[in-house]
């Protein structure tokens, strides 16, 4: 069962008869089974807006539900008064103006839940519990699918390191999240899922190539060596890797054969525009082997 499955399953509308009071038997026995203290009170102050949604956010988890910021008001100044952070299924999506037809359709995820926690901040500055929902319209997960959900999903800069360290060695993304969720005991404690392992490493990437690192034809592998990647766009206009190749250094004699070795490649066709950095062996070379195709600098 994937984690998108085991989290549409827990999140199921209760709309038998009675479920309102078996919802509040049931939030009853969670509340207790779990410390008094982490059990949002009307009254408790907090001194920052982002304290009070990890408060909400830790009995949410031991709840089993997820949590987002809702509502807030501010003051002609621009200073919050009064923010919500409520259940992830308050309101209601909008309809899907999709084709029915679609092969995946998206999965119900709100169901007008009620549940959540009010705070205001007056002129004292903390933020203080003005309300609290408990009771909740669905039913929430169990303690084994509670790390599934995104209020509850962090990549922290130690598990980041691990991720990294990972990479660098070449361990496969499944292999290396078995191990991480090992050594905590278990993937509910892992606190992250294998799409959040994806999207840090992508946002990496793109981070390397915004500071310049991948700009242009080249990158670095791990012996210095210069990787070089030749990208067009083929009859389909669609993005396509034409070449690969490894250089041992990045010389205009080097550029020179990489052109003319791309070139008999594909039959000696040779491309109208280019895009490259701003390396000056690259520009020499391409005079000398494609000057009549129009080069450009990239971004």
């Amino acid at each position: 069962m994937s984690n998108r499955e085991a989290m549409t399953q827990d999140y199921q509308p209760d709309t038998s008869d009675g479920s309102g009071e078996l919802e509040k038997n049931k939030i009853k026995e969670i509340h207790n089974k779990i410390p008094d203290e982490i059990i949002p009170k009307l009254g408790l102050e907090f001194e920052t807006e982002d304290a009070a949604y990890d408060f909400y956010n830790s009995y949410a988890y031991r709840v089993g539900f997820s949590v987002r910021k809702s509502k807030a008001h501010n003051n002609t100044k621009g200073h919050i008064i009064d923010r919500v952070f409520c259940c992830s299924c308050e309101g209601y999506h909008e309809k899907d103006k999709r084709s029915t037809s679609v092969n995946n359709p998206r999965a119900q995820s709100r169901f007008g839940c009620l549940a959540g926690m009010k705070v205001d901040c007056p002129s004292t500055g903390k933020f203080r519990i003005v309300q609290f929902i408990a009771e909740h319209k669905h039913e929430t997960s169990s303690p084994s699918k509670t790390h599934i959900h995104r209020s509850h999903r962090k990549i922290t800069p130690s598990l980041a390191y691990e991720i990294d360290l990972a990479e660098s060695y070449g361990i496969a993304l499944k292999a290396s999240c078995e191990l991480m969720a090992r050594k905590v005991g278990g993937r509910e404690k892992l606190r992250f899922i294998r799409d959040d392992y994806k999207n840090y490493l992508r946002s990496k990437r793109t981070i390397q190539m915004r500071l310049g690192d991948t700009c242009g034809l080249l990158e670095k592998n791990k012996e210095g060596r210069s990787f070089a990647m030749s990208i067009g766009v083929d009859h389909h206009k669609l993005s396509t890797i034409f070449g690969a190749e490894l250089l041992y250094d990045e010389t205009a004699e080097i550029f020179v054969w990489l052109f003319e070795t791309l070139a008999k490649s594909m039959l000696g066709k040779k491309p109208q525009t280019i895009l490259t950095d701003q390396d000056a062996a690259v520009a020499k070379a391409l005079s000398l082997t494609w000057p009549e195709t129009c080069h450009r600098l990239c971004i």
